[in-house]
């Protein structure tokens, strides 16, 4: 049984339409305010849903808030998670742009230039290579098509500017012709679809859900322990957003599990 939804029907619909091997569909744009559901989603419930689906697909749930990360880090954390050993060409790739040779600078100049080439020229380096990392990345997912695999990118709109525009202008543009390839990106706005995919794209936005008997019927499913009026006062209480009532109530469910 997958991880319930309060009142998501529509959305798990759209999802497994996405998911099907011959959908024409293969980018899910979700967005939506605040405390939503979205992370839920892309944690809990579109990584079930697509194992169920189809047995073989592997997941990799690539969270964009952090500012310190780049297109490298992104990218490493996909490898790892989808299994390393499929990525040799771009983890070859990786190894040649690291152990590139450095130009290295001494004595008063070093001192007055440390700063700059360390914040600049690395920024211009990573620069330079982003786009080779970007293909072999594509390449290695274009030589596996017997294993569908879905990327669940989360946070887009938290994401560090050049970040969320290489996924949005670049990688997608990249991924959306690969017919075992599925994307999901998540955030509060998005950016445009590019040209390049837009065709291919399925768009939702999740809205707060009013209805006390969709916050009755998640409680009952997850095993949440509290009584009929309670869970309304605590959906009204949360601004009936979906996210926030289910991250409230985990300490209520049977045995305070916390899945």
């Amino acid at each position: 049984m997958h991880h319930p939804t309060i009142n998501g029907e529509e959305i798990l619909a759209l999802f497994h339409q996405l998911m099907q091997p011959d959908s024409d569909q293969r980018v899910l744009r979700l967005m939506g305010q605040a405390k939503l559901g979205k992370s839920h989603l892309l944690t809990k419930v579109f990584p079930t849903l697509a194992r169920q689906e189809q047995a073989a697909c592997r997941h990799a749930i690539l969270d964009l808030r952090s500012q310190a990360q780049g297109v490298p880090d992104v990218l490493h954390s996909a490898c790892g998670q989808l299994g390393d050993e499929s990525f040799g060409g771009y983890l070859t790739e990786y190894k040649t742009w690291r152990d590139r040779p450095r130009i290295e600078t001494r004595g008063l100049q070093a001192l007055l230039s440390k700063i700059s080439i360390s914040a600049h020229g690395e920024a211009d380096e990573i620069r330079r290579v982003i786009p080779d990392l970007t293909l072999a990345f594509v390449n290695d997912l274009r030589n596996r098509p017997q294993q569908p695999v879905l990327l669940l990118f989360d946070a887009v709109d938290n994401a560090a500017e050049p970040i969320r525009d290489w996924l949005m202008d670049s990688l997608l543009v990249q991924l959306a012709p690969l017919p075992h390839v599925r994307c999901v990106a998540a955030g509060r706005t998005l950016p445009d679809a590019a040209g390049g995919y837009a065709a291919v794209c399925e768009h939702y936005e999740l809205q707060p859900v009013k209805e006390d008997e969709a916050y009755i019927r998640f409680c009952q499913l997850y095993g949440i322990v509290m009584v009929e009026q309670s869970i309304r006062d605590f959906a009204r209480g949360c601004g009936y957003a979906p996210g926030l009532f289910a991250e409230l109530t985990q300490s209520f469910r049977a045995g305070g599990s916390r899945g």
